[in-house]
């Protein structure tokens, strides 16, 4: 018993040193380890954000080209077909239409 006592001891005192060592360094690698998966999920998450505000600004583009398309094609049929009225009297032209079917100069 004394001599296992006398082997451990001997080992632990050896090694004490190592064992603290290797155990503080584990708490760095673990510390490493959370502040690059935090990094990651902060860079993850403001690559999210910029496809969506990406999304937004693309899909408002693209209404606004298409509003402006439709206005050009009301105008282009206003001066085909020589209906009275402004463009921009705020009334589209299917309800002209409806309302004064004779609104239509030929």
């Amino acid at each position: 018993m004394q001599l296992l006592k006398a082997v451990t001891g001997s080992f632990n005192s050896d090694f004490e040193p190592v064992v603290v060592q290797i155990n503080q360094s584990s708490d760095e690698v673990n510390e490493m380890i959370r502040l690059v998966e935090a990094r990651l999920n902060t860079t993850h998450r403001d690559a999210v954000q910029k496809r969506i505000l990406e999304t937004i600004i693309y899909r408002k583009e693209r209404v606004k080209a298409e509003t402006n398309r439709m206005a050009q094609d009301q105008l282009e049929l206003r001066r085909k077909f020589k209906i009275v009225g402004s463009p921009f009297s705020g009334t589209s032209l299917i309800t002209m239409l409806h309302r004064n079917p004779s609104s239509i100069q030929a």
